[in-house]
């Protein structure tokens, strides 16, 4: 399972996935209905460090959005990680 969460709105997605590996494919099919939905654009990812997000990189570079890791630790515990640590 994969979520997005617009931190300005509190719009949430859940996206089920397969595999992990998944997450880039399912963020780029969430920008595209975001976009289409609310008719603005998604300029910062802000994902936890696992390796599932590391082919999310050359995407966010294709598109603009600014990608941010919290910690170093698999799981978002942090303030920094906003919403989705609620």
């Amino acid at each position: 399972m994969v979520h997005f969460i617009d931190d300005k709105s509190n719009y949430y997605s859940v996206f089920l996935a397969r595999a992990k590996d998944a997450a880039a494919k399912l963020f780029e099919h969430f920008l595209v209905y975001f976009k289409k939905k609310f008719d603005c654009k998604i300029h910062t990812l802000r994902t936890e460090s696992g390796g599932e997000y590391d082919n999310v990189d050359i995407f966010c570079k294709r598109t603009a959005v600014t990608r941010q890791r919290s910690g170093t630790s698999p799981a978002i515990t942090s303030p920094s990680a906003g919403t989705a640590a609620s």
